[in-house]
């Protein structure tokens, strides 16, 4: 291998992870709450742009709906989500569902 291939490869590798995201979801349902991490890259290989997921992981699993929690206490229903995460996400959603319908 030359040095120009070379340094092709140390330019695409570097500017490859420098394009690589996190993204966490909440998936809120009336009866629990999941956070899934994705870590996502954009595939610049082609005019699509579309994130290719390189890795998910799911951290945790909580009983009971949001909608069951005190507003008092829903920072700490929230909190307990990512108690085993060490990544700062570059992106957060927050996805609900029919435990949604009754919470106001």
């Amino acid at each position: 291998m030359n040095i120009r291939t070379l340094s092709y490869l140390v330019v695409f590798l570097a500017s490859s992870s420098a394009l690589a995201e996190t993204t966490f979801v909440i998936d809120a349902g009336s009866s629990g709450a999941r956070l899934f991490e994705y870590q996502y890259h954009h595939d610049t290989s082609s005019n699509s742009g579309l994130p290719v997921i390189d890795e998910e992981v799911k951290h945790r699993n909580i009983k009971g709906g949001v909608h069951t929690i005190k507003e008092a206490n829903l920072d700490t229903y929230l909190d307990s989500l990512f108690e085993e995460t060490k990544t700062i996400p570059d992106h957060l959603y927050f996805y609900s569902t029919a435990g949604m319908c009754v919470f106001r």
